[in-house]
């Protein structure tokens, strides 16, 4: 078993952070709305995921560097998310029912 190298690691490290966070802003997002304004930033919820999903963006340019990313089994994946996605979005209700989550 090979293990990653110290540089692979602190990126791998690092790239669980950054989807910690952008978990954490989509949960303000769900309990707080789009809108809401964080005193201590300024910043909006929205802002703020965008702002991680800018973070994590980053991140997965960094496993490229380190070769941990390959892009055949990322295009693959894509590919099935987004089959998968759009599957599950044509079952979601139209905008016309009400929102009950």
């Amino acid at each position: 078993m090979k293990l990653p190298s110290k540089e692979q690691h602190i990126a791998l490290i690092n790239l669980s952070e950054e989807c910690a966070e952008v978990i954490q802003a989509i949960c303000k997002i769900d309990r707080f709305g789009l809108n809401q304004i964080n005193p201590n930033t300024g910043e909006t919820n929205l802002q703020q995921l965008n702002f991680e999903l800018g973070n994590l963006a980053y991140m997965l340019d960094v496993l490229v560097d380190e070769h941990l990313m390959d892009a055949a089994m990322y295009q693959q994946g894509y590919n099935s998310k987004q089959n998968r996605y759009d599957k599950y979005y044509a079952l979601y209700p139209n905008e016309n029912t009400e929102y009950l989550g």
